[in-house]
């Protein structure tokens, strides 16, 4: 039977196999980060051009006004933010 480097056959073959399975988790949580970073990215910019639409939106209407404004109330619970929203009449 022929030995490799570690005295067993097949040995040097399987740590190099678990040395590419490393590399590759390695690049698969790169890129799972990269992918998340993006979606945040993304959710920002979506909520910011959505939130302007809205807030414009409900400026030139009394009544989307108060749905934007009862919706904030039910969910919004953060003390701040509420106080930010209420400071700036989006809460009542």
């Amino acid at each position: 039977m022929k030995k490799d480097n570690n005295g067993i056959r097949g040995n040097g073959r399987l740590e190099s196999l678990l040395e590419r399975q490393k590399q590759l988790d390695a690049q698969l949580a790169a890129e799972k980060l990269k992918l998340a970073k993006r979606k945040q990215k993304d959710d920002k910019k979506l909520f910011a051009l959505v939130g302007r639409s809205v807030c414009q939106a409900a400026e030139h209407s009394a009544d989307f006004h108060l749905m934007v404004n009862q919706t904030l109330g039910g969910e919004v619970t953060d003390a701040a933010a509420r106080r930010f929203l209420e400071e700036r009449g989006w809460l009542a």
